[in-house]
């Protein structure tokens, strides 16, 4: 094809393009093709009119060189033009898919008029089309209730049994990722699984309030005003937050609809609702009544960015090997990290100084002891003795013992104690009665306590300290020294041990009940059980003080309240304000705390107390921890503390379904929280889904640059577009270009539209796995599966005629085909497998089920066969036996299909339906999703037919060596069709050849296929291929193995019998093929002589090194190999003999 073709073909395609009327944005292609076309069209006439310049000069001295240069000149430009013609090709092949894949993807959106889609009201589309299948399902499902769960009282069958479940409440700031589309997946498949097992199904849905993440976005948008929440005031900012969370919060619900999530947005709730909020008051009043609530000075880890408290599952965890400097919020320049500072303290009265070693050397300024071993003989005289504080002259410090807290062997064998900001230090400052300093205010800055350097930024003393104890001669060095930071996942700053007054919840007896539920009274099962069970036994058996409260304006706030006198001379002499028996209040209403604090004066000081000390009733500034009311979830979402119809139906629930990171924080604290306010377990069973990782087995973070939004495939993205959102994160600058590339590397074209369906599908086949590295191209090949879905259906609606009778399975079995029977047969495996599994959870293996009998057996199989009879057959009743066999086989596949594939299912059921049964089937009248799943029992009969099974698995096997035959080795195209002929010496065999003649000349697409009674003629006769394949059978052998070492005591009942399965051949089935004239005989024999010089070269290279292979496993192996060759060889021969007679 010439350039100039091509580039008329180019335009011609643009213009096409242009057309199109639908496209509201012109399509790009990657490169410009007609710009392409024009320059090879340019170099093309360069060619014809110029001769090489290289050789202008360069006169050939003979006729035979002038040739000879001309003919490589000619080569050498014919090679040039010809890759170029191809690369023009695939241009030309490039942009006819992009105008077709843009005629076909901008479609109009369907509709629903009366309540049919209307898809369905045209011809099945000739493509599947993701976008068109999926649009408008989710709506009608919701819409008609489907999703709504029924109350007891509600319900039209009183016997009908609920299935409940509550979702994990996705952050309201949130938006999807694979984890959550992971987490969403699998809760629908349990969900419409159990829906079309007759349950009545509440899947409730909700959004969590996430305290400090949506406090950080919006105080982030008020920052680039140049404003804080202080500026405005506690009030005006919360109704800041309030007006984000209606423009911008919820995002998440929106896009689990979008993947099909059958929740029920009726009963859908945020945690700051009015009756959510409601029940987090009653909780804690509840809870503080029971002496489980508290409030303490304890540390707590606290994040100086943000000035609160924070939960663990907010802090990451940051291993540092060596000297890391890291970026802090707050300061300019990067910290060093993983570094040990030595330093000492001169002992009191003499010149002796001890050292000690620190990885945070400003919190030195708040120490108040050096502990020492006991046994340590080293500092025996120092026992009792004490140390001065180089800063603060009036502060000796005490040398304790402590054998809890020092390690003899470690450093010097002294450590410094600074009670008021390490975990250890506190407790040990607690056994010895040391005081306690508090040396940082709330933002980071040191405070009165750290005298000459009051006022400054922790980290900047750090280093201020070094050049001071330098200068007095008591800094000695410093070192490396990995450790683990931990780091505010939200403001990554570093966190703080801080001594701050706080509510605290005592969990231990609750966790102790707990931990009963699953390992004594087994009325709680974690799965999978032995990874869910060793972490509910870690975390629960290792319990602390909950710290319940967090420094924040967006929250539950704490219904807690404390007096505050309008002056010293109102405040009674003797109160004390730390005291909590006295000064704080816990109540539903400021009323019922009011009237508490009222009592409690006129107890303590007379009953005209109140007139006479004027105070303030203050409600407590602080919030609730976001998991305190996440852990309320299962109740407080029916309605609790009220006795409503949905908390009478609907609690306990059934089954709670997450991720295993937060298996403690929100599934042990809503057993906990059950317990002590329902005296019920929230649910009987606890899944834990696998951990999301990206190919490499590494966390998917935006800072990893791998995360992929689910809905970029099922809307498809392009390339630029996936580059462009690196920028979007909190990406290093400098590694920016590298996560390019690796998406340019993975994602090429860019992510084709995938849609839900094919995305859901996908995920769930990863569940055989418990921990998924994702590639995300592997999701992506689901889409094909979809694609094949649609195109069998396609071609069964053409088989499929109107009838008003419904499928009687006994009354078939009598008319049914071979074919016909196998493939319910092998329907009746799939159900039964994908039941049981899904009961277990096991939704991985389902997926497999599915794909094995739909994609495997169904589609290449079953279809295949049945064309002969659809398409050429006469006989009516034969068709209708198959018609009947394919609606049935089509529905049943679709109601396995649907809790993983609902829209594509749902489509193609509908039109099934309507097909099969005409206008006696309204459109949209009745759900596949509330359709009855398949019971394998109403197929029990064809379970295990065993001659069936071996009949069709024989038939296919004849069938697939016949097409290898033509293609290995006769050299033809699977298309050319012959004669065929075969015998078995096992009658059998030979009575299931015949019987599946038939099938096995439709599947090898032969011309004909026959059963020889005797093969003794077609060995001879030279006008056929002949080919053999063995037959092989599955048998059990046993081995016994005797336990006993004495010979006389080996008895049968001593020996231990191990089963194993071996596969033996049994017979040999001979083809013999009719390909004479239809074979290139002598290209054929040429081919594989090359091959038998090659084995043979390979035997003797192989054989002799195995002469020098000393090592008997690589020995064994070599040998093995060796084998191989030979078989290989023996096998090229006898192909080459065959060809031969031809």
């Amino acid at each position: 094809m010439s350039a100039q073709k091509i580039c008329t073909m180019i335009d011609d395609i643009l213009m096409d393009l242009n057309r199109m009327p639908s496209i509201n944005k012109p399509f790009r292609f990657s490169t410009n093709a007609k710009q392409q076309i024009d320059s090879i069209a340019n170099q093309s006439n360069n060619n014809n009119n110029n001769n090489d310049g290289n050789n202008n000069n360069q006169q050939p001295k003979s006729s035979k060189q002038k040739k000879k240069v001309k003919k490589e000149k000619k080569e050498k430009k014919d090679k040039k033009a010809n890759a170029q013609a191809k690369k023009a090709k695939e241009t030309v092949k490039t942009s006819k898919r992009a105008v077709k894949l843009a005629q076909v993807e901008h479609l109009p959106d369907p509709e629903f008029k009366n309540g049919i889609k209307s898809t369905l009201v045209h011809d099945i589309q000739s493509t599947y089309n993701s976008h068109q299948v999926e649009w408008g399902w989710d709506t009608y499902w919701n819409d008609t209730g489907y999703y709504t769960a029924k109350t007891d009282a509600e319900k039209r069958d009183s016997k009908q049994s609920n299935f409940v479940m509550v979702i994990p409440p996705p952050n309201v700031t949130g938006s999807l990722h694979l984890g959550h589309a992971l987490m969403a997946t699998i809760e629908d498949v349990i969900v419409r699984y159990q829906r079309m097992k007759g349950k009545n199904c509440l899947w409730l849905p909700g959004t969590d309030h996430a305290g400090i993440a949506t406090q950080t976005v919006v105080e982030r948008q008020l920052a680039r005003d140049g404003k804080t929440r202080h500026d405005l005031g506690r009030e005006a900012f919360l109704k800041q937050v309030w007006l984000w969370k209606e423009q911008k919060g919820g995002t998440i619900c929106s896009q689990l609809r979008r993947m099909g999530c059958s929740v029920d947005w009726s009963r859908e709730v945020f945690t700051m609702d009015e009756k959510l909020s409601r029940a987090v008051t009653e909780a804690f009043v509840r809870l503080y009544e029971q002496g489980l609530i508290y409030r303490d000075k304890r540390l707590c880890h606290w994040s100086c960015s943000l000035q609160s408290a924070i939960s663990d599952v907010e802090i990451d965890k940051i291993e540092i090997a060596d000297k890391t400097k890291l970026s802090v919020p707050g300061y300019d320049k990067k910290i060093a990290f993983g570094v040990l500072h030595k330093f000492g303290y001169q002992v009191c009265g003499s010149d002796e100084v001890v050292t000690v070693a620190t990885t945070r050397l400003e919190t030195m300024l708040g120490d108040t002891a050096v502990a020492i071993h006991p046994a340590d003989t080293r500092y025996k005289h120092l026992h009792g003795q004490r140390v001065q504080h180089p800063f603060f002259p009036d502060r000796t410090m005490p040398i304790i013992c402590d054998d809890i807290l020092v390690d003899m062997a470690f450093g010097t064998g002294c450590v410094k104690i600074t009670p008021a900001h390490d975990p250890n230090d506190f407790e040990c400052g607690q056994r010895h009665g040391l005081e306690f300093i508090n040396i940082l205010n709330d933002d980071g800055t040191i405070n009165e306590h750290g005298g000459q350097f009051a006022g400054m930024k922790r980290y900047d003393v750090r280093y201020a300290l070094i050049k001071e104890l330098t200068t007095r001669k008591l800094f000695f060095g410093e070192e490396k020294n990995p450790m683990v930071l931990d780091q505010c996942s939200r403001s990554k700053d570093i966190i703080e041990p801080l001594i701050k007054p706080q509510w605290y919840m005592n969990c231990d007896a609750l966790a102790q009940r707990a931990l009963d539920a699953v390992f004594v009274d087994k009325t709680l099962r974690i799965l999978p059980q032995k990874e869910g069970e060793q972490q509910w036994q870690y975390f629960l058996g290792n319990i602390r003080k909950w710290c319940i409260s967090r420094q924040l304006w967006w929250g539950h706030r704490i219904p807690a309240y404390y007096i505050a006198f309008e002056s010293e001379d109102t405040t009674p002499p003797d109160w004390d304000e730390t005291d909590v028996s006295i000064n704080w209040f816990v109540g539903r209403t400021f009323e019922e705390a009011n009237k508490q604090a009222q009592q409690r004066m006129q107890a303590r000081y007379g009953a005209d107390a109140v007139q006479k000390y004027k105070y303030v009733l203050k409600q407590d500034e602080d919030v609730l921890d976001t998991w305190f009311s996440s852990g309320l979830f299962p109740f407080s979402t029916m309605g609790w503390p009220s006795d409503t119809a949905d908390l009478q139906s609907f609690f306990p629930g059934d089954l709670l379904e997450t991720g295993g990171d937060i298996l403690f924080f929100w599934v042990a604290r809503m057993a906990m929280m059950s317990l002590a306010l329902m005296e019920k377990l929230p649910f009987h069973t606890v899944y834990l889904h696998p951990m999301v990782k990206d190919e490499h087995g590494a966390k998917m973070s935006k800072s990893s640059g791998n995360v992929i939004d689910p809905l970029h495939i099922v809307d498809g993205v392009t390339l630029q577009t996936l580059k462009d959102e690196l920028y979007g994160g909190n990406i290093r600058n400098d590694h920016i270009h590298k996560f390019e590339k690796e998406k340019e590397k993975k994602f090429p074209h860019g992510i084709p539209r995938c849609g839900a369906d094919a995305l859901r599908f996908g995920l769930s086949s990863l569940l055989v796995q418990r921990s998924i590295n994702l590639n995300v191209n592997t999701v992506i090949g689901y889409r094909m599966f979809c694609n094949k879905i649609w195109n069998a259906t396609k071609l069964a609606l053409t088989y499929i005629v109107e009838s008003e009778q419904q499928i009687d399975m006994t009354r078939l079995s009598s008319s049914m085909s071979t074919m016909d029977q196998w493939i319910i047969s092998r329907l009746y495996d799939c159900i039964a497998s994908c039941d049981a599994n899904n009961r277990a959870y096991e939704f991985g293996y389902s997926t497999q089920a599915i794909y094995q009998f739909f994609y495997h057996e169904f589609c290449p199989i079953y279809l295949e066969a049945i064309k002969p009879t659809m398409m050429e057959s006469t006989d009516e009743r034969a068709k209708n036996v198959i018609r009947d066999v394919l609606y049935f086989c089509l529905c049943e596949s679709f109601k396995l299909m649907h809790p993983f594939m609902p829209f594509v299912t749902e489509e193609l059921y509908q039109r099934v339906q309507n097909t099969r049964f005409g206008d006696a089937y309204k459109l949209c009248s009745d759900s596949l999703m509330v359709a009855r799943y398949p019971d394998s029992n109403t197929l029990q009969g064809w379970n295990n037919d065993a001659f069936i099974t071996e009949a069709v698995a024989l038939a296919l096997d004849v069938s697939s060596s016949v097409r290898s035959t033509k293609q290995s080795q006769l050299g033809l195209s699977t298309k050319t069709k012959y004669a065929v002929h075969l015998f078995s010496n096992d009658d059998k065999h030979q009575k299931i050849l015949k019987m599946m003649a038939n099938d096995i000349n439709t599947l090898s697409m032969s011309d004909g296929v026959f059963v020889l009674d005797n093969d003794e003629n077609a060995k001879n006769n030279g006008a056929y291929f002949m080919s053999a394949m063995d037959v092989f059978k599955q048998t059990e052998k046993s081995v016994t193995t005797n336990t006993a070492d004495d010979d006389e005591q080996k008895t049968a009942s001593m020996s231990t019998v191990s089963l194993y399965s071996v596969k033996e051949k049994c017979d040999t089935i001979y083809v013999y093929s009719a390909v004479k004239g239809l074979v290139n005989v002598e290209q054929r024999i040429k081919k594989f002589n090359k091959e038998t010089t090659k084995l043979q070269s390979m035997i003797d290279k192989t054989s002799k090194s195995l002469l020098k292979i000393d090592k008997e496993d690589i020995r064994k192996k070599t040998e093995e190999k060796l084998k191989t060759y030979q078989r290989d060889l023996n096998a090229m021969q006898d192909t080459i003999k065959q060809l031969q007679r031809l």
